[in-house]
């Protein structure tokens, strides 16, 4: 963002959101649709993203620096209101505070207002304070939201590119968002476009309300729009989902050559493990053991998580990827113990020590229930030692034999 708004505004990014620092020094502020994040005094810091709770969490700490009694506390009154700040009895709205209730139930603007209020009653300078507030996108700056949007879009952009799509395609797929923004307009309070989210989980939440919103007014998968609609919306969670890896090779160029030994390397453990599915962790041990210089270079993405994203972008049309699985085929499902019984039904006998080895090899988590697993293979495969099991179809019995062996 650009620094210039950051400095204005005085906004803080932590892990990718937007924080806005407000001067405690300034009373009656409209706060309204702001919720607090981070309170700072001295050595106490507090987190708390509900105004009763960060009021209470605070005059927990202040009031053990400077302890009041209860008669000191039921004498605190502010100028702005008539309303007791603390009482003896349990009220409606009150919060309980030792063996007082403290009024907690405020508009945002009024649960600053009382913050305040306590800080003063204890004697504490607001100028030493500093606070953060987390803002509704709604009643963010519109130069701020403006910067945002353009950003996003840039970035989504880049990432498209770096994925393969044209330009036409790719602002054919901006374009699309022009009509979903409509429809993100009309199920929410205040969200009106996607490309403002920067969390993750917040745009999800609204994802699935423009979808459940499509399907109530009668659209399906039968409905290109519908369809259309999704694909849009999934390749943009998919940026917000990844956003640091995608902006980090955006800003950072990664060595082409490293990229081909990534699928080089990929295409080694295919064949050599005789397996549809690698799990990232092994291609990414296999590449720090043999590009170690390579790897370091790849800065802040240097992790399993980096190696799975890069085999996603730049190789993502030829494997299936679902992390931190790579698959060559499609069909495989992709979980551990899905790939474990994919590997199990490959082999005519089997035993415990055998599918031990193969987890550890492919760095999946072992089985935790053999007894489960032996009963679940149990339709197709016979028990013929404690730890040991032979495929049916492999055994030239009669089905009379096999099910007394069974019995």
């Amino acid at each position: 963002m650009n620094s210039a708004l950051i400095d204005e505004y005085k906004i803080h990014i932590i892990n990718g959101k937007r924080y806005y620092e407000y001067d405690m020094t300034i009373p009656m502020t409209h706060l309204d649709e702001n919720i607090p994040y981070l309170f700072k005094y001295k050595d106490i810091e507090i987190i708390a993203s509900s105004w009763a709770k960060m009021t209470i969490e605070i005059l927990k700490a202040i009031d053990s620096i400077n302890p009041k009694t209860e008669e000191e506390l039921l004498g605190i009154r502010y100028d702005w209101t008539k309303t007791e700040i603390f009482s003896k009895e349990k009220k409606t709205n009150y919060t309980q505070y030792k063996n007082l209730y403290l009024n907690t139930n405020h508009t945002a603007t009024h649960s600053m207002m009382n913050i305040q209020g306590l800080l003063k009653a204890f004697g504490i300078d607001l100028a030493s304070c500093f606070f953060l507030l987390r803002k509704h996108y709604a009643v963010e700056p519109l130069e701020v939201k403006t910067e945002v949007r353009a950003e996003a879009i840039a970035n989504f952009s880049k990432m498209l590119k770096i994925k393969g799509y044209s330009d036409s395609s790719i602002e054919k797929l901006i374009n699309n968002f022009v009509p979903i923004n409509r429809i993100l307009a009309k199920v929410s309070s205040g969200f009106d476009d996607f490309f403002l989210f920067d969390d993750y989980n917040a745009f999800c939440n609204y994802e699935n309300r423009v979808k459940e919103y499509l399907i109530k007014k009668t659209y399906s998968e039968a409905d290109e729009t519908f369809r259309i609609i999704k694909r849009c919306l999934k390749k943009l969670e998919e940026f917000y989902k990844y956003r640091e890896f995608y902006e980090y090779i955006i800003d950072n160029s990664v060595n082409k050559d490293l990229i081909v030994l990534l699928h080089k390397e990929l295409e080694y453990l295919f064949s050599t493990l005789n397996t549809h599915v690698i799990v990232a962790n092994k291609l990414y041990a296999r590449m720090k053991m043999l590009y170690s210089e390579e790897m370091k270079a790849l800065g802040s993405i240097n992790n399993t998580s980096g190696v799975f994203l890069l085999i996603k972008t730049y190789y993502g049309t030829k494997y299936y990827c679902h992390e931190p699985y790579i698959s060559n085929d499609p069909n495989i499902k992709l979980s551990n113990e899905d790939i474990i019984l994919s590997y199990i039904y490959s082999l005519d006998e089997v035993t415990i020590p055998m599918i031990n080895q193969f987890s550890d090899s492919m760095h999946l988590k072992r089985l935790s229930n053999y007894l489960k697993l032996f009963d679940d293979l149990s339709k197709d495969y016979i028990q013929t030692e404690c730890a040991k099991m032979v495929k049916v179809k492999s055994l030239k019995i009669s089905q009379d034999v096999i099910d007394q062996i069974k019995n």
